[in-house]
């Protein structure tokens, strides 16, 4: 099996059993992506049923939810794979890990210090 369709098999797999599956092997493009397309087609879908007047007002609320929590799961995973490409990057090059690795800069006084000073 190719790669690119094992790894989407995984990601299927994983969604099906809630489950977030990490794998070293597929190191591409997060999946979420799909995940938030696919949402959008059945967000418009519930849509035009609900103007039919074919689903209440709670089944539109519930996908609402839904739609959310998908584009949540889609830029935490985004997140995530930058922030783990950054880290490979400073491996590769030769930066070490800090103490304040996870503190965020932010800029007080002029001066640009880290979050936990």
């Amino acid at each position: 099996m190719p790669r690119h369709l094992w790894c989407r098999s995984l990601f299927r797999l994983g969604m099906g059993l809630g489950l977030v599956l990490g794998n070293a092997a597929c190191t591409a493009t997060p999946p979420p992506a799909s995940s938030v397309a696919l949402r959008q087609v059945i967000t418009d879908e519930t849509m035009l049923r609900y103007g039919a007047m074919q689903i209440d007002v709670f089944s539109l609320l519930i996908e609402a939810r839904q739609r959310v929590t998908v584009n949540i799961a889609a830029i935490e995973a985004q997140r995530d794979f930058w922030l783990a490409s950054s880290k490979l990057t400073a491996a590769v090059a030769g930066g070490g890990a800090s103490g304040d690795a996870g503190a965020t800069p932010r800029v007080a006084t002029g001066l640009i210090t880290t979050a936990g000073e």
